[in-house]
């Protein structure tokens, strides 16, 4: 009987130490796991961001095409020309543009505004 529970008691032992060897590998994986979702996290969350990015400068692209189309800031008399001169080709060969858009100056000038309200169509 003292064999048999010799026996036994090491086949307990090899046993629980299987089971000891399995249940760190279990905590590794659930650990490395954990890491590895939060970087999946913090991933999904930098795309979002950038996303949102995206959409802010498409919606203001949106906005400064609209308002040059719209010939925003302009009087109007000028925008009146100016809209008159897309459909009278006429008129329109007779239009070089406006100054503003001829004058080409550094970044640190262009938010003024350097030629006032002087910036009007110019006629060939």
């Amino acid at each position: 009987n003292e064999k048999l529970y010799n026996d036994s008691k090491v086949k307990l032992d090899d046993k629980e130490k299987i089971l000891n060897n399995i249940k760190e590998k279990i905590e590794k994986l659930a650990s490395s796991n954990y890491l590895e979702e939060r970087k999946l996290k913090e991933l999904e969350n930098e795309k979002a961001n950038i996303n949102t990015q995206v959409k802010v400068y498409e919606n203001r692209k949106k906005l400064l095409i609209d308002l040059q189309n719209e010939y925003e800031g302009y009087s109007f008399a000028i925008k009146k020309l100016l809209r008159e001169s897309e459909k009278n080709i006429e008129l329109k060969n007779k239009i070089v543009g406006v100054v503003a858009s001829l004058i080409k100056a550094p970044a640190k000038f262009a938010a003024g505004g350097a030629g006032g309200g002087y910036l009007r169509p110019l006629e060939r």
